[in-house]
């Protein structure tokens, strides 16, 4: 068990790093730019994440208070948020540009059981969705830890009324299998959420950059109506597949490709949904790695 906890350390840190080298490797220069970023503090220079991801709360809206926002400084040379969701300013306008553009041509040619899966991924819970990565464990584990969802098909109207999932996500503490679920819940706690870090990029979604064409039908009633209060940049439910996914394949280390891969399609589903952009995404998945690698069920006291 120490070895396999060993391995996943050494996948999440190269993940984390990979991250940070793609979008360092975007950045060139752009004669649109009329300004550039002063240059963002490192997120180790307060420290590690492990000492500090208790930071990571709406006080805090910083690169050098909040460690999320730190690990996911990378993207300022990329954009600089504005104070208002529509004040930011492109650095380099050929990736951004390019960024939102593959959400429109998924968009154009987007089938419809794509659109279907990610109505399902943005309604359901997301660690309710990540127990498919359990393959024919799933059930066994749905039915021993009382994980349920109340979205169980597509409603008639759901172009029109926003419906919410209901059922219990990941499952019961007090059930059989409670300790998963504990360990489930504790990763996706108080400590891991997406908003202080969407509150300070300010990058919006993709269909603010265009139009609602480019989003799922079904989940049009979904859309915001304040869009500051609405940012893009992380994906909070790629965050939040990762979390439950890593948290799965600690308990259930036989499935953790499945999990991981099942994570990387609700990430790529946010995408289909016209919800998020692939930069938006990738920004969650190194926010989860993050997390996880921090290890906050040893270190939460």
């Amino acid at each position: 068990m120490r070895m396999k906890r060993l391995r996943m350390r050494k996948h999440l840190l190269i993940a984390v790093c990979s991250l940070a080298l793609l979008l360092s490797s975007l950045v060139v220069g752009d004669a649109s730019a009329a300004t550039k970023p002063t240059t963002a503090a490192s997120p180790q220079s307060s420290g590690f994440f492990v000492d500090h991801y208790k930071n990571n709360i709406s006080a805090n809206m910083t690169v050098e208070s909040n460690p999320v926002i730190g690990v996911l400084s990378e993207f300022n040379k990329l954009w600089i948020p504005g104070k208002t969701w529509n004040a930011g300013t492109k650095l380099n306008r050929r990736v951004l540009d390019a960024n939102i553009q593959k959400v429109v041509d998924i968009a154009e040619h987007r089938m419809m059981f794509e659109e279907n899966a990610a109505y399902f991924d943005d309604r359901r819970g997301q660690s309710y969705s990540v127990i498919d990565g359990l393959g024919k464990l799933a059930d066994v584990y749905r039915m021993n830890a009382g994980a349920t969802t109340t979205i169980i098909s597509i409603p008639a109207d759901a172009s029109i009324k926003k419906y919410h999932d209901e059922g219990t996500n990941s499952g019961s503490t007090s059930s059989e299998l409670g300790h998963v679920v504990s360990l489930v819940n504790t990763l996706r706690g108080n400590y891991s959420s997406s908003n202080p870090a969407k509150g300070y990029f300010n990058y919006p979604r993709p269909f603010r950059w265009k139009d609602n064409s480019i989003i799922v039908p079904t989940l049009i009633p979904v859309i915001n109506p304040d869009p500051n209060k609405d940012g893009g940049f992380p994906s909070g439910h790629t965050n939040a597949a990762y979390l439950s996914a890593f948290a799965m394949a600690y308990a259930i280390p036989e499935r953790y490709q499945e999990l991981l891969t099942r994570a990387s399609e609700l990430g790529h589903n946010r995408i289909v949904a016209g919800m998020h952009s692939p930069l938006d995404v990738m920004g969650g998945k190194g926010h989860g790695n993050s997390v996880v690698g921090c290890d906050p069920v040893r270190s939460r006291q």
